[in-house]
């Protein structure tokens, strides 16, 4: 089958940089805006540098958060971005009264030193350990490049049998998800070299 990418659109986004990488690994991209562009998308993604509150925001602006929630478990393969993968849980700290995808039972947590100040897990981190698929396997020991002060919590992903992470101040930080057709990286593989597209590669390779 064909594999047809699209990005979600989001004007506070990164989703250029996301294009580009695309197409440096040779494949044409859609982006997406309206529910009638989601039509044979076979591989669609949110991309990040934003807030949890708007991604969500413009989700819903372009009518899109309705038919992207009820993407789970469908045959298009969707993978969120930093941002775009928070969004795939209940809640963030970021945004307070702000309602996720719902697809993870997971709240957003921000970085915090000893002093109660807000901390920057920003440039490039190893992923320490990993579970599940054998593509999360191959991550252990890659360097990605990161940029976020909030994160998702390895105890809040306890029912996510194929993860990934990484460790900051103390803090273990989930890098990678992946559950059905739904596939998540905090990190910026587009920002992240050879790694990143390897990454990228071996995303539309296992999803097929």
């Amino acid at each position: 089958m064909t594999q047809v990418i699209g990005i979600v659109g989001l004007k506070h986004s990164n989703y250029q940089s996301v294009q580009r990488a695309f197409e440096h690994l040779g494949h044409s991209v859609k982006i997406v805006r309206s529910e009638e562009a989601l039509t044979g998308i076979t591989h669609l993604v949110l991309p990040g540098v934003s807030s949890f509150g708007s991604v969500i925001s413009e989700l819903h602006e372009l009518n899109l958060f309705e038919v992207i929630k009820n993407l789970y478990g469908a045959k298009i393969s969707i993978l969120g971005l930093c941002a775009g993968m928070q969004v795939m849980g209940l809640s963030s700290k970021e945004s307070p009264g702000v309602v996720g995808l719902s697809w993870f039972n997971f709240e957003c947590l921000p970085f915090l030193n000893v002093d109660g100040r807000r901390l920057f897990h920003t440039g490039w981190n190893v992923i320490s350990q990993s579970s599940g698929t054998q593509l999360a396997q191959t991550m252990i020991g890659e360097d990605f490049y990161f940029n976020h002060s909030f994160y998702v919590s390895s105890d809040s992903i306890q029912t996510i049998t194929t993860h990934a992470s990484s460790v900051f101040y103390g803090t273990e930080v989930v890098s990678f998800i992946h559950s059905h057709n739904i596939w998540g990286f905090q990190f910026h593989p587009e920002k992240s070299q050879r790694s990143g597209l390897n990454l990228l590669s071996n995303f539309l390779r296992w999803t097929k």
